[in-house]
């Protein structure tokens, strides 16, 4: 196997071509800075390239993917799927640094862990290590006794973010080990609160909430415990099964409030669950529920509360009605949840412009992006609140503006 590193780009990011030279092909691994130099590397040695393998999706492992599908068109590209939105989002985080990014083509295919990916006679196995980016992966060798690692050890340390007390020894000593935390680790005091996340979709405001948890240093003052869903099919679970947390089932379709209201506390105590954070769930939460974690649980929603707010105001008909609406500026809002769908005291917001040209998927996520921001930060502030024994109140945000970096 051969291996060429690449340094370059307005990060000086390092892009990497694995080769296999008794077959002359060749693998792309994160082509973000230095990809005209991969390039020319792989005119040069007439190198066959076969796919795309992105570590992550950070703007500096992806920038140079549009100049690499120019020259090699039908090259597929591989991601681990939980660090789709934020591949979907490069063109948009590419503009805070004062960089033109086009739209990036679609990844054609997930990375799993577990699996091997061959090079010709080269093989890389693919581990999941999530933390500094949702999706991250290692992409092992065993044959040459190497790892390629993205952005999870920077030289001179261990880059890990989902690892309260991460030991080098413990790395280099057991480096075959999972890389998920067990739930000891993820304590950091006897105040930490037992939060739930309740979700209906994919998950990501969920994913988001448990990687600002994980944070070293970050102070969030939860610790997550359960994920529950409503839909046996949701992409949450998926994301649960994938960091760790226990995850159930509780249907609510075809069922009375008050069976839903009864489960929904067995399970919330049973858990020790001191706070609830909804996280694009789709069900009015039991008054009962509300009754019993009255000013503990909080919803985001997708828009600039009180407006275009209601049952049937969620995804993507949000966004579609702001659009419709003529506004020029969005945002997400962390609420209190009472009995009323949208009704509770908002706690935080976040504005979001509204561009010409915009659909309403571009807007989505673009609102997404704050949302992945805006929760945490709530959600820290009700713990907080909570475990110091004061009142809620808004968040006031300690700076002038806001800026997503």
């Amino acid at each position: 196997m051969i291996l060429r590193r690449f340094e370059g780009g307005p990060f000086q990011e390092n892009a990497y071509l694995v080769a296999c030279p008794e077959t002359g092909t060749a693998a792309a691994i994160d082509p973000g800075g230095g990809t005209d130099l991969l390039i020319e590397a792989l005119e040069r040695e007439d190198w066959t390239l076969s796919s795309i393998i992105l570590t992550h999706a950070h703007l500096d492992h992806v920038d140079g993917i549009p100049l690499l599908r120019r020259v090699r068109p039908d090259v597929p590209i591989l991601l681990h799927p939980l660090d789709g939105p934020l591949y979907a989002a490069a063109p948009e985080q590419a503009t805070l640094f004062g960089l033109e990014l086009p739209s990036l083509p679609p990844v054609d295919r997930n990375l799993m862990p577990g699996e091997t990916l061959r090079i010709g006679s080269a093989e890389l196995t693919v581990e999941f290590a999530p933390g500094h980016a949702p999706g991250h992966v290692i992409l092992r060798s065993e044959q040459e006794g190497l790892a390629l690692v993205g952005d999870v050890i920077f030289r001179g340390s261990i880059g890990r973010t989902d690892r309260a007390r991460t030991r080098h020894h413990r790395r280099s000593r057991a480096p075959h080990q999972p890389l998920h935390p067990p739930d000891a680790e993820r304590m950091s005091s006897a105040e930490t609160l037992t939060a739930a996340v309740f979700a209906s979709g994919s998950g990501s405001n969920f994913q988001a909430l448990v990687e600002s948890e994980r944070t070293p240093g970050a102070g969030s003052g939860w610790v997550t415990r359960l994920l529950v869903s409503d839909r046996e099919g949701a992409g949450a679970l998926d994301r649960a099964r994938s960091l760790g947390v226990e995850s159930r089932v509780l249907p609510v379709a075809g069922r009375s409030p008050e069976a839903v209201a009864a489960e929904t506390l067995a399970t919330l105590e049973d858990a020790g669950v001191d706070v609830v954070f909804l996280a694009g769930y789709l069900r009015l939460v039991p008054a009962a529920v509300v009754q019993r974690f009255r000013n503990r649980i909080l919803n985001i929603h997708p828009a600039l509360l009180p407006s275009f707010g209601g049952k049937g105001m969620w995804g993507r008909h949000v966004h579609q009605a702001v659009l419709a609406a003529g506004c020029r500026v969005t945002g997400p809002t962390v609420h209190v949840v009472d009995e009323v769908y949208d009704r509770g005291m908002i706690l935080a917001q976040w504005p979001v412009p509204v561009r010409s040209g915009d659909t309403a998927e571009l807007l989505a996520s673009r609102v997404l992006a704050a949302e992945h921001r805006l929760y945490p930060r709530a959600a820290r502030h009700l713990c907080r609140t909570l475990r110091s024994g004061g009142s809620l109140t808004p968040l006031d945000d300690p700076g002038t503006r806001f800026i997503l970096d």
